[in-house]
């Protein structure tokens, strides 16, 4: 049977008796050492060849063939930048120039970030800097990963400034909050009403 591989694969090939000559051909596709180790290097057809002397007239030199079909990688696109994010939020992740085939996702440190390897949405854990992976897989089994940065930020502590009480129509009283920007809210509007940008 023929010899499948994916471009940069290798392959060791064996034949009998050892003090042979291996060639392939053409060498744009791929490889090979005096010891039968193949290198796939382009997309192709490769014939590899083993040629055994001859040991005497009755044995003249003989020569076995081998085809091998070497496919190309899939692209696995670009990762878009991911975030930003703080501990448990949410970021779709989106890649541009994939080919296709099955996108398997990975995070090189779960204590950070994690995704579910055949889905797309990546959890933020903790504070800190890890690297997301994509491996495309193509048709013919060829796979091929890019990689792209994930950043979670540390979480957000409000701190407020302002009156603990108020009196009943006793006019507008200031708040101040950091960081900022951010927006104000009251959880009861029939007992009291704060503007949204300003805080009063």
């Amino acid at each position: 049977a023929d010899t499948t591989l994916c471009i940069g694969d290798t392959a060791t090939f064996v034949s009998w008796p050892a003090n042979g000559a291996w060639s392939a051909s053409p060498a744009s596709v791929g490889t090979i050492s005096s010891t039968g180790f193949v290198t796939a290097v382009a997309a192709g057809t490769l014939i590899v060849s083993y040629t055994r002397p001859a040991t005497n007239s009755a044995c003249p030199q003989t020569t076995g063939y081998k085809v091998v079909t070497v496919n190309p990688l899939p692209s696995p696109g670009v990762i878009e930048p991911v975030g930003p994010l703080c501990p448990g939020g949410k970021d779709t992740l989106m890649v541009s120039g994939a080919d296709a085939g099955t996108r398997v996702w990975t995070v090189a440190n779960p204590a950070i970030a994690s995704v579910p390897s055949l889905d797309s949405v990546i959890t933020a854990v903790s504070q800190g800097t890890t690297t997301v992976t994509l491996q495309v897989v193509n048709a013919n089994g060829c796979k091929k990963e890019t990689t792209a940065p994930v950043t979670v930020d540390p979480p957000v502590n409000p701190l407020i400034s302002g009156p603990n009480s108020l009196c009943v129509e006793g006019g507008e009283r200031q708040f101040t909050g950091t960081p900022t920007p951010g927006a104000w809210s009251v959880n009861d509007v029939t007992l009291a009403t704060i503007d949204a940008t300003s805080g009063k």
